[in-house]
């Protein structure tokens, strides 16, 4: 069981974790060019490569998450917050998938066409904020199972 000192600087990390994916996010969508305008697929190469780089980051960020164990002592404080906790740790395949499926796109050569590009940059900003509402999720659980607000250690995402 880890006591509430050793979760206060987990949730710490989680939280400057989440500001730099969340920084990875911003640079992804400054990637992307006015659709409108665009008639080459200059673009797709850089914004494959950081979507790419966001996927792996992301992956080790839920494999701590999941190893952390703080989710757990949350549980065990408050064993109400489990259905959600179980909940928000069974998200991240679904949000893995949503980022293996825009890389595809964003590999394919025909993602160069306007149309194309503006579907994958929809989709981008659907999984953003979809990942921000998950790490929402995840804030609640923790703050809900240990009884305190977290309000100085986390800033609301935004892009």
């Amino acid at each position: 069981m880890k006591d509430f000192e050793v979760c206060r600087t987990y949730l710490t990390h989680v939280t400057a974790e989440h500001k730099r994916l969340d920084k990875l996010l911003r640079q992804i969508v400054a990637l992307m060019p006015n659709w409108e305008e665009t008639t080459s697929g200059n673009w797709r190469e850089p914004m494959l490569e950081r979507v790419s780089q966001l996927r792996v980051e992301l992956a080790h960020h839920f494999v701590q998450e999941e190893e952390g164990g703080c989710m757990e002592e949350a549980i065990a404080q408050n064993p109400l917050v489990g259905r959600d906790a179980d909940r928000a740790l069974h998200e991240h395949p679904g949000l893995l998938r949503q980022l293996d499926g825009i890389i595809a796109k964003l590999a394919d050569e025909r993602a160069a066409t306007p149309e194309a590009a503006r579907q994958i940059g929809q989709e981008f900003r659907q999984f953003a904020a979809d990942l921000h509402q998950h790490e929402q999720a995840e804030r609640a659980v923790l703050e809900s199972g240990f009884g305190v607000s977290f309000e100085a250690y986390l800033d609301s995402p935004t892009l």
